[in-house]
């Protein structure tokens, strides 16, 4: 494996890990807002919150993707 397709595989896993990441931290923080029996935010807030941070995590996905294909067309490589 040469080592841009070792960086593309550690960028793939570093959105990835991103991604999860960001699920969990939904996750426990809604359970911990249910503990507490507050409510905390809204339906339409917790809406618009998930759909930031699906934004964000597809900009990020983009500038990774970007990445790849310039360290791919730098070297000459197929991806």
């Amino acid at each position: 494996m040469t080592f841009f397709a070792l960086v593309a595989v550690m960028l793939t896993s570093a959105v990835m890990f991103l991604v999860v990441g960001a699920a969990l931290a939904v996750v426990i923080f809604s359970r911990v807002n249910q503990r507490r029996g507050n409510r905390g935010l809204s339906d339409t807030e917790e809406i618009r919150k998930i759909q930031e941070i699906h934004a964000g995590l597809e900009r990020i996905e983009s500038r990774v993707d970007a990445l790849e294909t310039a360290l791919f067309t730098e070297r000459g490589e197929e991806l």
